[in-house]
């Protein structure tokens, strides 16, 4: 079955319902000659179609003057396909379907003269056209609309059919969109979700972010629903797996790192196959991984570009410098400590059994005994009952060993830990913090027999776990703080 007025009928009154949204999202086309000094003849007194609606378009394509030529094919499954001899980047959808929609739109334009000479072809640029566009049909015959300059007043563009001498002037709108290069509508967005999702959205739906640069490499994980639930109580959506293995900080996360990247858009092509990438600071770039689902996309990151203001950015895959002009890059600053939460590990009590403290050498045990059934916890301290609020309130001291900063000393090769935690789970697991002494004031954390390149302060250790010992010791009960 025939298309039936693929371009002409379909896509045309659709324009006229949402050409003004799209147009106001289309990127300025590149540049073309200058305007006729000379004044034009009296336009005709009266409209008519510079491309009569016909039927079975198959293909629009844009040969222009100067420049890399291009085709939007129209096909029912795939909406629209830019095509090239070499192609590069998808086609941004949106961009093809206004400028399809408006190459077939041509109807009731202003005729300019019935009858050019060819003084009057040449002041108009039609004798040598800035852009050929080219109708295809199914049967194999075709149609070239030629496109010339604008007016002295700079607004539309003069056109006429191949072969014709009726001299048309297009509108400001029509000419823009016709005049398209094909890196005008090139599809080079890096996170391509922001502009239906919306900000705050967007973020959300990252599950994965790789941030490399020549200070080492932050590896960020989104917990799934399931996972989040079966974490321990106050778990992160975001666990991070480099530098170091720990929660995330969501605040940071989000409004330092990820609503940052997902702002990057490219929108200049700079050069296509480059030769040295050194130029652009490209040779050795920091390197930013998104993931969501299914998609994932790596931005390639180089230097700044003070020609446009912007930054130098290569999509993996595709073999063309970019420049983004809006993007902040701040991220690639940031500490990652920043981006990790304070809280080393984190277990509900409901699941433990024993929790063995080492504290100078000396060990303390708080056993507990759960029963489900009454919702109710009875704990004991070296043998002795506790009250449940000393229960809980002390089994938190063990989970406040929070970091206090980074630090690049090692596990020492002689001596044992000055203090220890092991929290031994219902389901036989255990899991152990060891801290050794690195300063007289810094404790440097183990977790698990792994350096984890953080350390804790002695004050910090003292507030949060010997002084509540000592207020149990001396037969009191452990504040809330």
């Amino acid at each position: 079955m025939r298309k039936p007025l693929l371009f002409a009928c379909i896509i045309a009154i659709i324009l006229l319902a949402t050409g003004i949204t799209v147009l106001s999202l289309l990127p300025a086309p590149t540049a073309s000659r200058e305007p006729v000094e000379a004044a034009p003849p009296a336009p005709v007194s009266e409209l008519k179609s510079l491309i009569e609606p016909f039927e079975d378009i198959s293909v629009i394509r844009f040969i222009p003057d100067e420049g890399t030529p291009y085709s939007i094919r129209y096909d029912h499954d795939s909406a629209f396909i830019l095509e090239e001899a070499e192609p590069l980047f998808r086609g941004e959808m949106q961009t093809m379907y206004a400028i399809a929609a408006q190459a077939v739109a041509l109807i009731n334009m202003p005729v300019i003269t019935n009858q050019a000479d060819e003084s009057q072809l040449s002041a108009f640029g039609l004798d040598t056209p800035s852009m050929t566009v080219r109708y295809e049909r199914n049967d194999g015959s075709y149609t070239q609309l030629l496109l010339g300059v604008s007016p002295p007043a700079g607004q539309g563009r003069y056109a006429k059919v191949e072969d014709s001498r009726e001299v048309f002037l297009l509108t400001e709108q029509q000419s823009m969109l016709l005049s398209f290069s094909v890196d005008d509508i090139y599809d080079i967005s890096f996170f391509p979700f922001l502009d239906y999702l919306g900000l705050e959205a967007a973020v959300t739906i990252i599950d994965r972010a790789v941030l490399e640069t020549e200070d080492g490499v932050v590896e960020i994980m989104r917990r799934t629903p399931e996972e989040l639930e079966e974490a321990p109580l106050g778990s992160s959506a975001y666990h991070i797996l480099q530098p170091l293995i720990s929660e995330g900080n969501e605040y940071a996360i989000r409004t330092r790192f990820f609503e940052d990247a997902v702002m990057i858009f490219p929108s200049i092509v700079e050069a296509i196959r480059p030769g040295d990438l050194s130029v652009y600071g490209l040779d050795t770039p920091a390197r930013l991984t998104l993931g969501s689902g299914q998609w994932s996309r790596t931005l390639l990151i180089g230097d700044r570009d003070t020609h446009h203001d912007g930054r130098f950015v290569m999509l993996e895959g595709y073999d063309a410098v970019l420049v983004d002009l809006h993007g902040n890059y701040s991220f690639l600053d940031v500490d990652p400590a920043s981006f990790r939460s304070v809280q080393i590990w984190l277990h509900n009590i409901d699941d433990v059994a024993l929790v063995e403290f080492v504290l100078d050498g000396e060990t303390r045990v708080l056993s507990l005994e759960h029963n489900t059934s009454a919702n109710s916890l009875i704990g004991f301290l070296d043998g002795e009952e506790l009250s449940e609020t000393n229960t809980r309130r002390l089994y938190v001291s063990a989970l406040l060993i929070q970091h206090d900063g980074e630090t690049n000393a090692e596990i020492p090769q002689e001596g044992s830990p000055t203090h220890s935690v092991t929290i031994n789970l219902k389901n036989g697991n255990t899991d152990r913090l060891e801290l050794y002494n690195i300063s007289d004031s810094e404790l440097l954390i183990v977790h698990n027999g792994e350096n984890t390149g953080l350390y804790i302060t002695r004050m910090s250790f003292q507030h949060n776990i010997l002084r509540r010992f000592n207020i149990l010791d001396t037969g009191g009960d452990i504040p809330i703080s």
